[in-house]
Formats: C-alpha cells, structure tokens, sequence
C-alpha cells in the first residue's frame, strides 16, 4: 500500500534535507486541509451565510495559499503508460536526485527503499485528494502509522495501553485493579492455575 511508503518516509529519522523538510511542511499543511474539511458548513448555504462560514472560508484560502505557496517550487512532468490492457497517466518529477550511498546501504539493510521527497509530495496530494490523510496518525511514541481503521488511535496494543494510561493514571491504576480481581474470580482462570 502506498500510505505505508509515506508512513516509512515520515519516520525516518536518518534522511534530512532541505526538500524532505519541505515536504513534511507540505504533509502538515495538508493535514490542516483535511482537518477543516471536516469543519466545513453544510452547503447550500443561507441567503445570508453566518459568520462561522466566512471564518472557515478564511481559513481554508489562508492553507490552500500556504500549501500552494510551497508547492510552486516543485515540478511534475506527466508521462502516459500501460500496454494492452487501459493506459495510466502518472506524475514524475522533473528533477530526479540520485540517492546517496548511504541511503542504498540503508536501503539494503533494511530492505525498503527510500522514498523522495518528491513522491511523498505526490503521495500525500493524492491522499489529501481522496481524503484518506487523516488516516495517516503520529502515535504516542511519536511514530507515524497508517490507521487501517476509523477508530485506530495508537500503532500498537502498547502504545494504545500506555495512551489509555495516560489519560487518568489514578482511574487506570483503579481500574484495572478491578478488572484483575474480577479476573482472577473467573473459575476458568482458577482452574487453569490448579492445572499448573
């Protein structure tokens, strides 16, 4: 899946560079894009549109100018593809870098190519054009990850249960103390203890 080269280019840590801070600057501004989408007044609007449509419209024209402003500098060249079967237009960008030798050695230990700057920009318009980016979340460790699901709020069952801790230690503490003596009431569980 796609959403998880753009994952693996957020999280590394190892790659920096001018272009791979504009295109995690690029990311962020996109992500306020998909954010107020979901703020958006319902359409059609009264004759007389409320204040809060014209403070989202406000808002919206200040991050489509910010995140058209940072895209201006960069460039895609379409190229047309396929063979017998449909033909597919894609988008390259014009100037291709070549990857250090480090990032191949990188790239071969770790077994996953690097991605550019460039495409992780593709990628991250196109899913902001589908509306999928919000499903693309940092985590409580502060790794991204792609949510396969709505409701995916953490990258793993740890993270989710020191996210959960988090929250009200003192409440956590309390219940799951109570869950654990409820469980150890549980005759199955008495059982497979005196197997033991």
């Amino acid at each position: 899946m796609q959403a998880d080269h753009l994952v693996r280019f957020l999280n590394d840590s190892a790659a920096s560079g001018a272009e791979r801070a504009k295109a995690i600057s690029v990311f962020g501004l996109c992500r306020q894009l998909d954010a107020l989408r979901k703020t958006a007044p319902p359409f059609p609007l009264p004759q007389e549109p409320p204040p809060k449509f014209w403070q989202y419209s406000n808002k919206l024209s200040a991050l489509l100018k910010a995140a058209n402003d940072a895209l201006r500098e960069f460039r895609f060249v379409p190229i047309l593809g396929g063979g017998p079967g449909p033909y597919w237009v894609g988008w390259i960008p014009s100037r291709v870098r070549r990857f250090t030798k480090r990032q191949i050695k990188r790239a071969k230990e770790s077994g996953a190519i690097p991605m550019p700057p460039l495409a992780a920009i593709k990628l991250t318009l196109e899913m902001t054009e589908a509306g999928t980016l919000d499903r693309i979340r940092e985590c409580v460790c502060g790794r991204w990850f792609f949510a396969a699901s709505g409701k995916k709020m953490a990258c793993s069952d740890a993270c989710r249960f020191q996210k959960f801790k988090q929250v009200d230690p003192d409440k956590f503490h309390k219940e799951r103390a109570e869950y654990m003596k409820e469980y150890r009431r549980n005759p199955r569980v008495k059982a497979k203890k005196e197997k033991r």
